[in-house]
């Protein structure tokens, strides 16, 4: 009898230890839900806040005239953002379960990096993004003489590369989706807005009509907010940075950052 309580309780434990392996293993699988991280360096530039506080009535008078219908403040139609950052690369489309391997490279590769020193704000803004995206940001670019920027970007896709390597080995994918994070060449900037092209497009039923006011806007836009970043300083356009951080898209918010040494 001792015996058979004895074989049934082995049999009870290998089960269970079994099925927690299977569930770890399945957690541990790379079919989770991707998400997109960016290696951005947060700004808090007071002189861009100020500049985008007194530009905001402007072009939204911009957008009221070109529309012909008022502004509505719940959602409107083009708006400034609030969070500053330049990012030096990008992770699309990447899996949960190699976000372990990249912050432990990120963390010896942070030791061995300097922030950039020479990094200036140019007066030169245009807009980006798909044609069918929803909305479309609003950059200015980032003047960087000394490639600074360039070699941190650099830097991060050997990185990112190597780290790559490792996941498709055990997994036989790619960590991350690289044909999209490398599709454009590395251009600095600095988000200042978004418009939202989807909901003019909604309110103007008629789609030619509908891109003459959407070039406008652009053209205006462009034009004021060039305008005001001309008349900055050079001191005031100059770019200090203390951290580098990870952005998670999905969550909004940085999920890792690290001090500049």
């Amino acid at each position: 009898m001792k015996k058979i309580v004895g074989f049934i309780s082995i049999t009870i434990f290998l089960v269970l230890v079994i099925f927690l392996f299977s569930m770890r293993f399945l957690n541990l699988m790379p079919n989770e839900a991707k998400h997109n991280l960016f290696l951005q360096m947060p700004l808090e530039l007071q002189v861009i806040k100020d500049l985008q506080n007194r530009l905001d009535p402007i072009v939204n008078k911009i957008v009221e005239d070109e529309m012909k219908i008022p502004r509505d403040k719940n959602l409107p139609i083009f708006f400034f953002k609030k969070r500053q950052a330049i990012t030096v690369y990008y992770l699309y489309d990447m899996n949960v379960v190699g976000e372990s391997v990249l912050f432990s490279e990120l963390d010896f590769l942070q030791t061995i990096i300097s922030a950039p020193k020479n990094v200036i704000i140019k007066p030169q803004v245009n807009f980006f993004g798909d044609v069918q995206a929803p909305l479309i940001d609003l950059v200015v670019f980032v003047d960087d003489p000394n490639k600074e920027l360039l070699s941190l970007n650099e830097q991060f896709k050997k990185m990112v590369a190597l780290v790559n390597v490792q996941y498709k080995s055990l997994y036989k994918i790619d960590l991350y989706n690289v044909a999209k994070s490398e599709c454009f060449e590395f251009k600095p900037h600095l988000s200042l807005g978004h418009l939202r092209v989807e909901e003019i497009k909604k309110l103007i039923k008629y789609p030619a009509q509908a891109e003459v006011v959407i070039d406008r806007i652009k053209s205006r836009i462009l034009e004021v907010v060039s305008k005001a970043l001309s008349e900055l300083t050079l001191k005031n356009r100059k770019v200090q940075f203390n951290t580098l951080a990870v952005y998670d898209q999905q969550k909004r918010v940085y999920i890792k950052e690290y001090k500049f040494l």
